[in-house]
């Protein structure tokens, strides 16, 4: 299993998305997608909740699928400042996200005290993020996120339910470990965008 250390994770992450139809009459500003982060331990392997306590050693995968084309903005919180990766407010279409790889993980290092990842689908580029660079102070951070959070808002259930379709998104993974967790992982849905932070706790 190849071993990268969580800042390293923050060096690389490219997202692409599949090309979806036309939203229903009233629904053009809803976002759908599929994200979440598979935590493999020496005895354990789970989905990643919003709020998780884990040691040195575990190890992280990170899936993103996108309904449609949307813009991907990705951020590292180390608990003192905020880092956006490199690819983030890309464009990017008709593919899968999986991050490292299918088959390696991103691992917790010795020194990581805590550490959060903060994944975004939008549907419109977002130039209050655009303007962010590594180093971004920490409450500075909050406050915006915190506009994030209610922009994303949905406002009622109408045209959230629906199927969901991986059709050619996940090229290869039929057969590896990953399907079952792919297949397991919710729809969320926002207004314009969805925002959904997970942050770890590494406990000594």
């Amino acid at each position: 299993m190849k071993k990268l250390s969580l800042y390293a994770a923050v060096s690389v992450f490219v997202l692409v998305c599949l090309a979806g139809g036309l939203a229903p009459a009233g629904q053009k500003d809803l976002v759908r997608g599929k994200l979440g982060i598979f935590v493999k331990t020496s005895d354990a392997e789970y989905r990643a909740k919003k709020k998780n306590v884990i040691v040195p050693g575990t190890c992280l995968r990170i899936f993103l699928f996108p309904e449609n084309q949307s813009f991907i903005y990705v951020f590292h919180n180390d608990g003192e400042k905020v880092d956006a990766l490199p690819s983030s407010g890309a464009a990017i279409s008709r593919d899968s996200l999986i991050l490292p790889a299918s088959d390696t993980f991103y691992e917790i290092g010795e020194t990581e005290k805590t550490a959060a990842f903060i994944l975004i689908i939008s549907s419109e580029s977002l130039p209050e993020l655009d303007s962010i660079s590594n180093g971004y102070p920490l409450k500075e951070w909050k406050q915006l996120q915190k506009k994030l959070m209610e922009k994303s808002r949905v406002l009622d259930n109408s045209g959230q339910a629906g199927p969901f379709s991986l059709a050619g998104n996940v090229r290869g993974e039929a057969d590896s470990p990953n399907a079952s967790f792919i297949e397991e992982l919710p729809v969320s849905s926002g207004k314009k965008l969805i925002i959904r932070t997970y942050d770890f706790k590494v406990k000594k």
